[in-house]
């Protein structure tokens, strides 16, 4: 979803840093339920965060390829553990998912009518 509301304005630009900002809360709290110390919390988020925005951009010039070579290689490096024997299967459900959400109107998405289709 936050790669769908990139480039958009109003209302959908800050549903999209909402996201993030509660992405990045929920690894605070749970750092925190953790026991993690203060200091130590800020450090791990902000690892994480980093992270995350780097994944993002990876994924990015990865579907912006003309092929799924690219994707499918980033889905088995960093969500599929190496499992190069699903990663057909999952690009292809990342695909139809991201096609899915391109076709729906940013309202409704905001609403909260988003339609997940299967691969």
């Amino acid at each position: 979803m936050v790669e769908r509301l990139k480039g958009e304005t109003g209302l959908a630009a800050e549903a999209r840093q909402i996201l993030f900002d509660r992405y990045i809360q929920g690894l605070d709290d749970a750092f925190r339920e953790l026991g993690v110390g203060d200091t130590a919390v800020a450090k791990r988020v902000k690892a994480l965060g980093k992270a995350f925005y780097g994944r993002l951009k990876a994924f990015e010039e990865a579907v912006a390829q003309p092929d799924l070579a690219a994707l499918t290689d980033l889905m088995t490096r960093t969500v599929l553990e190496g499992r190069a024997e699903t990663a057909a299967g999952f690009t292809a459900y990342v695909t139809t998912a991201r096609d899915a959400l391109s076709r729906q109107s940013v309202p409704g998405l905001l609403a909260g009518d988003v339609i997940w289709e299967a691969a």
